[in-house]
């Protein structure tokens, strides 16, 4: 399969990202959540760090 054709797959699920800057796909998985927590919805990409504007 393609480079291509395997990002447009892994980006059809909901729960993956890819980085507009780098191309790697990423899923993020939140594992516990406790009363004060706030992300304050930045997201940065985990290879390049590019802010992922998205959510902010």
């Amino acid at each position: 399969m393609a480079e291509r054709q395997l990002f447009k797959l892994l980006d059809s699920y909901d729960e993956t990202e890819t980085c507009p800057v780098c191309g790697n796909t990423y899923k993020v998985e939140l594992l516990k959540e406790s009363e004060d927590w706030n992300d304050f919805g930045y997201r940065y990409c985990p290879f390049c760090g590019d802010m992922i504007d998205l959510y902010a």
